[in-house]
């Protein structure tokens, strides 16, 4: 176990004088003072204390390089706690005084005793524990002086905000509408607004103090039946706790309706709710005597009002559906007398029950549901459509739902022939898009024509030659008889080449004639109605392949490709924008030329830029050019219905086509977004 040093801290010895050095340390640790440090060069003093932290300092006064009064001053500055004991000669005992006022501890005259240096030594350790103590217990007393001073800022505050709300009370009370009375649990009045004189002619300082027994015996009168005032009384007190606030809500039960007579003619209702007082055993009521005429006018306008809305309104209870009230609208919509509805369950009128799961569960999630399209059953049997908006409330501590329904029938049959006529619409226009794509095709079909009838001529040609070389070369077989006269025969290795010449362009006339014929399928098919993820590479071959023959000996094409991921189209509708794009370019070019065709992708588009070096067009053209039935090639020449169905199939790709134009340069821009 480590033996705890007394002082914790070392006390640190400062003399140039080896002997003394050794010789107070000796006497220090035989004290009981183990931790010292000895320390003969006075330059090195400051380094020790900010490394080590002294408990004490014993100073020499008389040091070479710096003296113990040079270096006093520099200690209490930076270590105004810590305590110097000064070691001085006889005749400098002036000196040592001055050092006392300088802020040392004590002095000590050389040569010094044993027991002097121990014992000045052990009250410096004492001294500077004791001023830490004491600087210990200062901020401690400084913490609890601020903490009480925070308390009686904050008791200060409570007692004026207890004024304040006193104050705010009674204010409240006074601007209520009724009269109000707080009784205590001994029956005796503690408090009354001003009203008790508007009411009954009382003065609050009549009544504050008094039994309420006694307000009630000055009020009586002041009713037309005294019986039925007092049976209300007493039915109010008899109630329980959950009974009074329960009875709170139902301030509108005739039964408790009450006929003032005096000081004026107004309907009163009585109720009473429960209080406590800073004494927990002390249980008192507040009573309140409210003028509910004004309410009860407001409330037959109000029902009158909801019984001639335009909109059916239910309520229901959330745990069961049961429908505790609807006004008249709602039975008539499905055709059902209003006592039909009232008592039975919601899920009674719905198409499908199971809907009101899926509303119930929006509704405790969100406390509101908005605009829920419901099919609901008629009497008459079939249904109607209506749109349901309901909130979750509480009505007499019990949660129910209030709902209103509007009838949309009329409106969802006119969405449903607007939907048929949409699709309507959607067919014939995919028909006109196939339409221009057969026309497309069809301008097309002569070049196409001629595009396989010249690998066609070739291998017909072809096949005669190989033909007639097999014949030759089998008659030259039968008239030979060795193996040495077929070797020494050198006609048949020529004739063998002739027929292998010939294989070779029957093979390139049939894959012409296959890429011909795979281009025209992959424009025209029309049996890939959905999206799918297609190279536009690919398109853009498959229907160069169509058009070469416009392009062939007149027309150089410049592919300038990108790296394209696959993107997710109707490729065989792009092709049709590629044809009539790449047909208008070639129709745009009179004698030779150059189109060019651009792919890249862009601010997360895929851009292809077909462009052409023809005549361009017209500057006042270039607005209309996307109309439908609009064209620049003349009368019977065009149907005007190529570029707007190009538009609008890169629009149903939510994407953009745009033109720019100028003589020698056209330029179109088709951006799909990935």
């Amino acid at each position: 176990m480590e033996i705890k040093k007394y002082p914790e801290k070392p006390v640190l010895l400062v003399d140039d004088e080896q002997e003394y050095l050794q010789s107070a340390s000796f006497s220090l640790r035989s004290s009981g003072i183990n931790n010292v440090i000895k320390c003969q060069d006075s330059r090195e003093v400051m380094g020790l204390l900010e490394e080590k932290k002294a408990s004490a300092i014993v100073l020499d006064n008389l040091m070479p390089f710096l003296n113990g009064v040079d270096l006093l001053p520099q200690i209490v500055n930076s270590y105004p706690d810590l305590p110097v004991i000064m070691l001085t000669a006889i005749n400098e005992i002036e000196t040592a005084v001055e050092c006392m006022k300088q802020g040392a501890f004590d002095y000590l005259v050389k040569p010094v005793e044993k027991q002097r240096l121990i014992t000045s030594v052990r009250r410096a350790i004492e001294f500077e524990e004791m001023r830490k103590q004491n600087k210990d217990l200062t901020e401690t007393l400084r913490d609890v002086n601020r903490e009480l001073v925070e308390k009686a800022q904050e008791q200060e505050k409570l007692v004026q905000h207890l004024k304040i709300t006193a104050g705010q009370l009674q204010s409240i009370l006074d601007t209520s509408r009724g009269v109000l009375l707080l009784v205590d649990g001994n029956q005796k009045i503690v408090e009354v607004n001003k009203n008790t004189k508007a009411y009954f002619n009382l003065d609050s300082s009549e009544i504050i103090g008094k039994d309420f027994n006694y307000f009630v015996d000055r009020i009586e009168d002041c009713f037309e039946d005294r019986d039925l005032f007092h049976k209300v009384l007493k039915h109010k007190s008899e109630l329980t706790h959950t009974e009074r606030l329960h009875d709170f809500e139902n301030i509108m039960h005739s039964e408790y309706r009450l006929l003032a007579l005096k000081p004026v003619r107004r309907i009163i209702n009585v109720f009473t709710t429960p209080v406590d007082f800073h004494d927990e055993k002390c249980k008192g009521n507040v009573w309140g005597f409210s003028d509910i005429t004004t309410f009860l006018k407001a409330d037959e306008q109000l029902h009158t009002i909801v019984e001639a809305s335009p909109i059916s309104l239910l309520i229901s209870r959330l745990e069961d559906g049961k429908i505790i009230y609807a006004n008249n609208n709602l039975g008539d919509m499905a055709g059902y007398q209003k006592d039909e509805v009232i008592g039975r369950q919601t899920t009674d009128f719905y198409y499908d029950p199971a809907e009101r799961d899926a509303l119930i569960q929006s509704l405790t999630e969100n406390g509101i549901v908005n605009n829920f399209e419901l099919k609901l059953k008629k009497k008459s049997g079939g249904f109607l459509w209506t749109v349901i908006s309901l909130v979750l409330t509480k009505l007499y501590d019990e949660r129910v739902i209030v709902g209103g329904l509007y009838d949309i029938s009329p409106q969802k049959e006119a969405f449903f022939k607007v939907e048929e006529a949409r699709r309507n619409l959607l067919e014939a226009q995919s028909q006109l898009v196939q339409s221009e794509k057969m026309a497309s095709l069809g301008s097309l079909v002569a070049g196409v024509a001629h595009e396989i009838n010249n690998p066609v001529g070739a291998v017909n040609s072809s096949a005669d030659v190989a033909k007639r070389g097999m014949e030759k070369v089998r008659g030259i077989l039968e008239t030979i008889e060795s193996l040495d006269e077929l070797k020494e025969n050198g006609s048949i290795q020529k004739l063998l080449n002739v027929v292998g010449n010939s294989q070779n362009v029957i093979s390139e006339g049939c894959s012409r004639i296959s890429e011909i014929v795979k281009s025209l399928k992959n424009f025209s098919r029309i049996d890939e109605a959905e999206n799918q993820d297609a190279d536009i590479h690919e398109g853009l071959e498959s229907t160069l392949t169509l058009v070469h023959h416009q392009f062939k000996r007149r027309i150089e094409v410049v592919r300038d490709y990108g790296e394209l991921p696959l993107v997710n189209c109707y490729p065989n509708q792009l092709n049709q924008v590629f044809m009539n794009l790449l047909v208008n370019a070639s129709q745009a070019i009179k004698d030779k030329g150059k189109v060019t065709i651009k792919t890249r992708v862009e601010s997360e588009n895929i851009v292809v830029r077909i462009s052409d070096n023809g005549k361009g067009i017209p500057a006042g053209n270039i607005e209309n050019i996307f109309d439908p039935g609009f064209t620049t090639k003349g009368v019977g020449v065009g149907t005007g219905l190529g570029l707007s169905i190009c538009y609008n199939i890169i629009e149903k790709h939510k994407g953009k086509i745009s033109v720019q134009s100028k003589p020698g340069e056209t330029v179109f821009k088709i951006e799909i977004p990935l």
